[in-house]
């Protein structure tokens, strides 16, 4: 792969872990300690285990079916985008808090779904996914590995949430234009 088009692909996948595991580990974590007592954030952490099932059955259905991603990845920041915004709402409402992780967790996989079922679409052979797969998820899962540890680190270095908040909605921009670029080529390798 020639270097813009591997720099593309690699940051949609990368980014697309990195916003899982965000969600799976932070998230909730976040949850608990700041909203609500622990039994509801195990309530909510199974909330969100549901959403990802749903997306993990119906984008890649879709994504094989119409080839273009374009809705998809538009579909997935958008819900990223109100899944953040909600987040930056102080409340202590359990409703408002399942809605949240609902929309997040939907988002978040759907990013991941999308991201797993382009290494098939975006290439003509088995060897191409491989190569794809194997660098996307090598350098995906380094890049996403210094993900929450960097989020709680701002949170504890400024004592509030703002900061990470803001770095990972300039991240989903970064996602959805590098999902976006993705999505314009007929393959990877094109």
């Amino acid at each position: 792969m020639e270097g813009t088009r591997s720099l593309v692909s690699l940051s949609f996948y990368g980014l697309a872990i990195l916003a899982v595991l965000y969600d799976l580990d932070l998230g909730p974590n976040d949850f608990g300690v700041t909203w609500y007592v622990t039994r509801t954030s195990k309530s909510v952490v199974w909330v969100n285990a549901v959403s990802f099932l749903v997306t993990s059955y119906f984008v890649p259905i879709l994504a094989y079916r119409f080839k273009r991603t374009r809705g998809i990845i538009l579909s997935m920041a958008v819900g990223f985008l109100a899944g953040l915004g909600l987040l930056m709402i102080p409340t202590a409402s359990v409703s408002l808090t399942i809605v949240v992780v609902v929309v997040l967790g939907l988002a978040s996989n759907m990013a991941f779904s999308l991201a797993m079922a382009l290494f098939n679409i975006k290439t003509d052979t088995s060897e191409q996914t491989a190569e794809i797969s194997g660098m996307a998820q090598a350098v995906g899962y380094i890049l996403a590995a210094f993900g929450p540890v960097g989020v709680g680190y701002l949170q504890q270095l400024t004592g509030s949430w703002n900061l990470p908040l803001i770095l990972l909605l300039i991240v989903v921009v970064i996602l959805t234009l590098a999902g976006l670029a993705v999505d314009r080529r007929r393959t990877i390798f094109d």
